[in-house]
């Protein structure tokens, strides 16, 4: 359900995002390696485990889920808890009153049929391999398919934008091809290369930055220009300078390694005290890391072992 939490800005599968947004929930996303969060639920599972579940007899799942019922009624939601010392039935009468009911609709969300972009910039649908505009594949990425009528709409997830239109072979293990799909997009990338100069001032150091990510990234290319784009909007030009020239200087030809640069400078523009690191200052070393391991001659040992001098 979930692909990535994205510093806090959960993504979700297109499908579960769908259907949260139609049900008008939130979801409360456990961190990994946080047994705190996780152990809330593991525990409930494993008292039910240990409790219900141990030496019953399973007949069918109609009287399995009547027994539980049962079950809850009578001892797990009437004992009182080891830790909370409340009640859980008691404490749902409470909590009922802040729960929202379940929202009516009658909107099922459509099945969406999915398949991978491969990096010759096609996709296998039914056997066949089905041609997209050159620079679609990205690693992971993912698009829609819809037939209808033999006609086969491949679209971006998850705006929906028409990425190629085929008409469906009925044959077996052939490559369905649009040539508009084999045309050279780099007139976009000239525009998109243009407009990022312009935004970083059309400096000499600008230019041989963008020049570098263009040799060293050449598949990521068009992100790593908007990169440069949004940076441009978040910091000050002199800010922006600094990373590049930072960059430069290490040979660190990456939007990314730009923007981690961008980030440090204006944090020290803001906090200048931050500057002067501990790193720098081992006197402040905290005691365990002032510790100085012992030094000896490699004959303490070979005389330990009876070798010779």
């Amino acid at each position: 359900m979930t692909i990535k939490e994205n510093y806090g800005d959960i993504i979700h599968t297109y499908e579960f995002e769908k259907f949260k947004q139609a049900m008008g929930f939130k979801v409360w996303l456990c961190r990994k390696s946080d047994p705190e969060s996780k152990g809330k639920i593991e525990a409930v599972v494993k008292y039910m485990k240990s409790n219900f579940v141990a030496y019953r007899r399973f007949s069918d799942l109609q009287n399995w889920n009547l027994d539980f019922k049962d079950w809850l009624d009578r001892t797990a939601n009437r004992k009182q808890h080891g830790v909370t010392k409340k009640v859980p039935a008691e404490v749902f009468l409470v909590e009922q009153q802040y729960l929202r009911p379940v929202p009516f609709t009658d909107k099922t969300p459509a099945a969406i049929v999915t398949r991978d972009v491969r990096k010759d910039n096609t996709i296998w649908y039914n056997g066949n391999r089905y041609t997209v505009p050159i620079g679609t594949y990205r690693p992971g990425r993912q698009i829609e398919t819809r037939e209808e009528s033999g006609v086969l709409t491949l679209l971006d997830i998850p705006s929906g934008e028409i990425i190629a239109v085929h008409q469906v072979s009925l044959a077996k293990g052939v490559l369905v091809r649009n040539n508009n799909h084999l045309r050279d997009n780099r007139l976009k990338i000239n525009e998109l290369y243009e407009s990022t100069l312009e935004l970083l001032g059309n400096t000499a150091q600008a230019i041989e930055f963008l020049a570098m990510i263009r040799r060293e990234k050449r598949r990521y290319v068009r992100d790593q220009f908007s990169l440069m784009i949004q940076l441009t909007k978040k910091y000050p030009p002199e800010i922006i300078k600094q990373a590049i020239n930072y960059c430069l200087k290490r040979q660190l030809y990456s939007a990314v390694e730009c923007r981690d640069a961008a980030i440090y400078l204006a944090n020290q523009t803001e906090h200048p005290e931050h500057s002067a690191s501990i790193f720098n200052q081992p006197e402040n070393w905290p005691l365990h890391l002032q510790v100085k391991t012992e030094h000896r001659s490699i004959n303490v040992y070979t005389n330990l072992l009876g070798g010779v001098d």
